[in-house]
């Protein structure tokens, strides 16, 4: 082990024990120690200058470097403005430094981002953000950060968690958009650029999304916190966007509170007899299987039945049920675990523990498979996996009962259409939304339990929250696009191809309850296109 090295060492085991002062000072001294022979002269010379007391020397061998890039110079001047050696003390320009640095990856430098944040030194209190900094360094084998890290965690929520987690993802998205770190994608600036976007949604101008706390973002912050009764200090922390996000998912339950009551609704448009739009839930549990009286009228007198998706002519249940594992298996060569990585795997096993899969089985699912599991109760997939006569879950009972009766049966979507949705969604962004549902399921207790009560209340609107909750959680605007590809273009599809059935009158068409309420729901699409919709249970 080289001299560098050891002092390397010796610092990060000091950082977690020593005075901020004195922690600093054998910082400067890590990135000289080990910056070698390949350093220019300069640094050198500023090494050479600080090792004799001379500090306004060093600032100045280190500002020319620090100005045209070199993290290393970088995080050496924060620590002289911090310290205040060789130049006035300025905590700002400290924390500027700081961040230029980390933002190249410099781990010590994200790990003293990480106290100022810890502890209000030049930047606002915020534990997210502190979280966020420690993560950064310590997966690059930051002994002081991981020490930290796990201390601040015992301070926070998983929602608080959680969102550290998303602004980390947010900011390895961004830099790879970039194809440069020069971008300088960091949480902070996730941060700040997560604020904007919420700002623009809720209708306060905030001059841009560019992730730089500007005078316009500053003032539509104290616009927003002005009118919410708060304190109006424009500081972007994730305590506003906290605050920002609570407001945004007011606005979109307002958006989908239009027909959110209800799972069995009568369509007409005079012209045909009525037929009838039944929201489902993809559950074999008996109180599902259950049908209420009105629902049993309606299916049993029914002409057609129509379902989301179902077998095409000819082809077996069995067969088709082997193409829905097919499509939900990854490429051979491929594993969950390569994709992920060890710790978001590991995760992942826990989470699903109550579901009996285990490590080796859940390797060969897609990403997006998981996500969708967690809005299956585990008995559901208990009872399939035991091939119990139970196992068959309210969609496909349908299917299977309407052609025992002679009913014709028809889908509105094709296995393949199904799997498109998912699997054009790009795989870092399947990861992403798997870890903000794991997080997620993290917050609720028995969160499929909770789904199940929304829907034998027939609250269609709770169970449309509790869907996009995942998506929700990791911004405004993949919160669109995940809508948009999951359930706006699919409504729009499914309402055409559903029209054929309404004019021959009298058909049962089911579809999962999620898709029908909100002004962008089938009901609301059928009853802009004259259709009379009128609850029945």
């Amino acid at each position: 082990m080289g001299k560098g090295r050891r002092v390397t060492v010796i610092v990060r085991q000091a950082i977690g024990r020593l005075s901020l002062a004195l922690a600093l000072a054998l910082a400067l001294l890590v990135g000289w120690a080990g910056a070698g022979a390949a350093q220019t002269a300069g640094f050198d010379a500023g090494f050479a200058a600080y090792q004799r007391g001379d500090y306004a020397t060093a600032y100045r061998e280190f500002k020319g470097p620090a100005g045209r890039g070199d993290a290393e110079a970088q995080y050496n001047l924060a620590v002289l403005y911090d310290l205040g050696r060789g130049v006035e003390r300025d905590i700002d320009q400290a924390v500027e430094w700081y961040q230029r640095a980390a933002a190249q990856g410099n781990a010590d430098a994200q790990l003293m981002l990480g106290v100022k944040y810890a502890n209000k030194e030049g930047v606002p209190r915020d534990l997210v953000l502190a979280y966020a900094y420690f993560s950064l360094a310590a997966s690059q084998g930051h002994e002081g950060a991981r020490t930290r890290l796990d201390a601040v965690a015992k301070r926070l929520g998983a929602a608080q968690i959680g969102a550290a987690r998303r602004l980390l993802r947010e900011s390895r998205r961004s830099v790879t958009d970039a194809g440069s770190a020069e971008a300088r994608a960091i949480p902070a600036r996730a941060l700040i650029a997560n604020i904007q976007k919420l700002l623009d949604v809720l209708g306060y101008d905030p001059g841009g999304v560019d992730g730089l706390a500007g005078a316009a973002t500053a003032e539509a912050a104290r616009a927003f916190q002005r009118d919410q009764g708060l304190i109006e200090d424009g500081e972007a922390t994730s305590g506003l966007l906290d605050r920002l996000d609570a407001a945004y998912r007011e606005l979109l339950s307002r958006r989908i509170v239009r027909f959110g009551k209800g799972v069995l609704w009568k369509v007409e448009d005079g012209k045909a007899e009525a037929s009838y739009l039944f929201g489902t839930i993809h559950s074999s549990d008996r109180r599902v299987l259950d049908l209420a009286a009105p629902v049993k009228r309606a299916f049993y007198g029914a002409d057609s039945v129509t379902l989301e998706i179902a077998p095409p002519d000819g082809e077996s249940v069995k067969v088709f049920a082997q193409r829905v594992a097919q499509g939900m298996m990854l490429a051979p060569g491929r594993s969950l675990d390569d994709i992920l990585g060890p710790e978001l795997f590991a995760e992942t096993v826990r989470a699903l523990r109550p579901y009996g899969l285990t490590a080796r089985q859940l390797r060969r699912f897609k990403p997006w498979v998981i996500y969708t599991l967690f809005s299956t109760p585990p008995g559901d997939l208990r009872r399939t996996r035991q091939k119990r006569p139970s196992a068959v879950a309210l969609d496909m009972w349908l299917g299977n009962e309407a052609r025992r009766r002679g009913k014709p049966v028809h889908a509105l979507e094709t296995l393949e259409e199904q799997f498109a949705v998912f699997n054009s969604m790009a795989e870092r962004d399947q990861v992403a939304l798997l870890e903000s549902t794991i997080a997620y399921a993290g917050e609720a207790s028995n969160s499929s339990e909770e789904m199940m009560r929304f829907y034998l209340a027939r609250d269609i609107a709770a169970i449309f929250r509790f869907w996009i909750a995942p998506a929700k959680h990791m911004g405004p605007d993949f919160l669109r696009a995940f809508m948009e590809r999951l359930l706006d273009r699919r409504n729009v599809v499914m309402v055409a191809r559903m029209a054929p059935r309404l004019a021959e009158g009298n058909a049962f068409i089911a579809v999962g309850a999620a898709h029908l309420p909100g002004d962008k729901g089938i009901l609301y699409l059928l009853e802009q296109q004259g259709y009379r919709i009128s609850r029945v249970y």
